[in-house]
């Protein structure tokens, strides 16, 4: 695992990868699997799933069960037109 990836830059990949998937909805275990193969960045399911609830109280995201879903305000910062905090 590299601690060293800035959580703003995991933040943008996971917005990223939810964009691009159907519905702009994925489990929290493919999150973990596309930001290695996508991005190159080899997390833990935990840092995912902490990085995921982050995104979730900024109103970003929102988590169920262990799923993920994009929000409007998600894919406006994914797509660039809209700024998060700390990214």
């Amino acid at each position: 695992m590299n601690r060293d990836i800035l959580p703003a830059h995991r933040r943008a990949s996971l917005l990223a990868t939810l964009y691009f998937e159907p519905s702009g909805t994925a489990r929290i275990t493919v999150l973990v699997k596309q930001l290695e193969l996508v991005h190159g960045l080899v997390v833990s399911t935990d840092l995912v799933r902490a990085d995921v609830t982050w995104l979730a109280d900024v109103e970003l995201a929102q988590v169920k069960d262990d799923v993920v879903r994009l929000t409007e305000r998600g894919r406006d910062v994914a797509q660039g037109r809209a700024k998060f905090p700390g990214g």
